[in-house]
């Protein structure tokens, strides 16, 4: 007997890693075993495993087994149920003759439903040990996982616990992911990375509470301890033995604790790593699944015809961010939209000219540095827009107050506040001579692009940090971002994933993507909140002082992109941001169709339009 294991080249680059596995077990136990793409070779020796709901959602149908061959296939499960993929999968595996599922809960399913399934166990396989002589773990906290709300607050709660700790979060786009990317490590990178890792963090998606078996695998294979919220089928592992568990809103304590204890971590990862390794070994799953592949090579399986089944819904890439078409209301609003401007700039003249009446000017009327200002030469400046924000400047500053490793000054512009931002702020900087910071006080609100290139002006450092007024850092932040731009030397700008609070309690992330240009399509990803090159921001004429309603920042990543420049990532939580009605983030609905007029004529190869399905 062959064993073939059909992977979908165009299917989730993940799940070949659990297919190689599988053939290097059958390859153990002497049976002729290999993964192949996209068609089912032929032959009445061959016996076939494939994920349904993968392969014939993203397969050309030229390319179908014919119903003869399904007679001889398997299909291996991996979804769970009370999802919609497990529907499909479901659906889809009744193609197959018979199932093996890795999943207990849907493996139970599956039989309530009439399948013929089987329970495959995951299990250790030297194909995800990655561990090489001399590897060190220079990873404190590795999280692996796809975009989810409830993921993303939990690392957000985590964030004030781990900014001094080697973190690295992939959080991967919802989407299908066919190749490995930075975003999305398969194969030897992502192993290579949990050789790397001290802890490894575990997280459920959605409405699933059982254990990511997978995941949990791949950690335990490279010799790193699973951190994990509460699971529902974890046996026969036995959590504070063989993994740690916890409820989720206590993720970042518990991590942060056992880090505390090295000798511990090391002591339960190796225990886990000798329980897999004599019970759990993937070899005794897979020779089960050879001989039920032996038999259906001696005996095929009944399976319907292939219209009888439903196909299987493929994917469909996002629309572009932009209007398709422009409706009735969305003209009224780009028409007040202009109108605000118009008056914006009318009361700005207005203010000018009443200054001049006055016998004064628009320039600046007050400045005011502390001592350290003088004497400092920084790497780093942090650029602070201020404009009505009284009730929260001195949270923003005593943040950067708390900053280490890294020489920075911080400028201030007080864009014509009409509130005591002004008062309140210098107060701060009186009361805290050692921060090195400088305040400018304008005498007409000019709107936030012009202020931060008032700021960049002023600026001495060669790198400009962007921190807006009712936001904060990690005392990481500066340092990390410095470093990560020392270490490309190619990039224009360096980022990292945001922290989102809303009254004080942390909810979500930002930022906290990769740098992928094409996501830009869809709408800006990146914060302003980043660490730029003076040299790059000077280049390219600074903020756009005509975006007078927010997406200014945006603009400027799809000019630098349009441009072919590239942003380092730093994949760790270094900042927070504050939502709230007056935030930009919350403030910029209102008209989309001249705001992406204007970021499209950025970007014109970037935002082009494109045939339907490509995004």
């Amino acid at each position: 007997m062959r064993l073939r294991l059909v992977h979908p080249s165009a299917g989730n680059r993940f799940m070949r890693d659990i297919l190689d596995a599988i053939a290097y077990e059958a390859r153990q136990l002497g049976v002729d075993a290999a993964v192949v793409d996209d068609s089912f070779p032929d032959g009445d020796d061959v016996a076939y495993v494939t994920i349904p709901h993968e392969y014939f959602a993203t397969t050309d149908k030229k390319l179908w087994p014919s119903r003869r061959q399904l007679s001889r296939t398997i299909a291996l499960t991996v979804e769970h149920p009370g999802t919609n993929h497990f529907e499909i999968s479901e659906q889809q595996s009744r193609r197959c003759a018979m199932a093996f599922d890795i999943n207990r809960d849907s493996t139970q399913e599956l039989r309530r439903r009439g399948r013929s399934a089987e329970h495959f166990q995951i299990g250790y396989t030297r194909a995800w040990d990655a561990r090489q002589p001399g590897t060190t773990r220079d990873i404190d906290v590795l999280y692996l996982g796809g975009k989810d709300g409830r993921r993303d607050k939990a690392l957000a709660q985590a964030a004030p616990y781990w900014w001094d700790l080697r973190t690295r979060l992939v959080i991967a786009p919802v989407m299908p992911h066919s190749a490995a990317s930075e975003d999305f490590p398969t194969g030897r990178a992502k192993f290579g990375l949990l050789s790397r890792s001290t802890l490894v963090v575990n997280m459920h998606r959605m409405s699933s509470r059982c254990l990511e078996w997978v995941r949990v695998m791949e950690a335990i294979c490279n010799g790193a301890l699973v951190v994990s919220e509460h699971s529902s089928d974890a046996a026969p592992f036995v959590a504070g033995r063989h993994y740690i568990s916890t409820e989720l809103d206590h993720l970042g304590l518990i991590v942060r604790g056992l880090l505390e204890d090295p000798a511990e971590v090391a002591r339960l990862a190796a225990q886990a790593e000798v329980f897999v390794l004599e019970h759990l070994p993937m070899s005794t799953s897979v020779e089960r699944l050879v001989d039920a592949a032996a038999e259906l090579v001696t005996t095929p399986g009944t399976v319907p015809a292939l219209h009888d089944i439903p196909e299987a819904p493929g994917y469909q890439p996002p629309t572009p961010g932009w209007p398709a078409a422009v409706t009735q209301t969305e003209l009224l609003a780009a028409s007040l939209r202009r109108l605000e401007t118009g008056l914006m700039r009318t009361q700005r003249s207005l203010a000018e000219l009443s200054l001049r009446l006055d016998g004064a000017t628009d320039r600046p009327t007050e400045t005011l540095e502390t001592p350290a200002y003088a004497v400092t030469e920084p790497t780093v400046s942090v650029i602070v827009p201020l404009y009505n924000y009284q009730h929260h400047i001195v949270e923003a500053l005593g943040s950067l107050a708390a900053t280490t490793e890294v020489a920075f000054d911080v400028l201030i512009w007080d864009d014509a506040s009409t509130d005591a931002s002004y008062q309140v702020a210098g107060d701060y900087l009186l009361a805290h001579p050692g921060l090195p910071a400088k305040m400018i006080r304008g005498a007409v609100n000019r709107g936030l692009s012009a202020t931060r290139n008032q700021l960049l002006r002023h600026s001495r450092g060669a790198y400009v940090f962007n921190l807006d007024a009712d936001n904060g850092v990690f005392p990481t932040c500066l340092s990390r971002l410095a470093a990560a731009l020392d270490e490309h030397p190619e990039a224009a700008f360096a980022y990292a994933p945001i922290a989102t609070r809303r009254l004080g309690e942390y909810v979500g992330l930002l930022s906290e993507h990769p740098w992928m240009p094409e996501l830009f399509r869809r709408g800006n990803y990146i914060d302003a909140m980043a660490m730029i090159r003076r040299s790059t921001v000077e280049r390219f004429g600074g903020w756009d002082e005509s975006m007078l309603h927010g997406w200014e920042d945006f603009q400027l990543w799809v000019r630098l992109a349009e441009a072919g420049c590239t942003a380092a990532f730093v994949p760790q939580v270094l900042s927070w941001y504050r939502l709230s009605e007056n935030s930009m983030l919350m403030g910029t609905n209102l008209d989309s169709v001249s705001l992406w007029s204007t970021i499209r004529a950025a970007g014109p190869t970037l935002m082009a339009e494109r045939p339907a399905g490509k995004g």
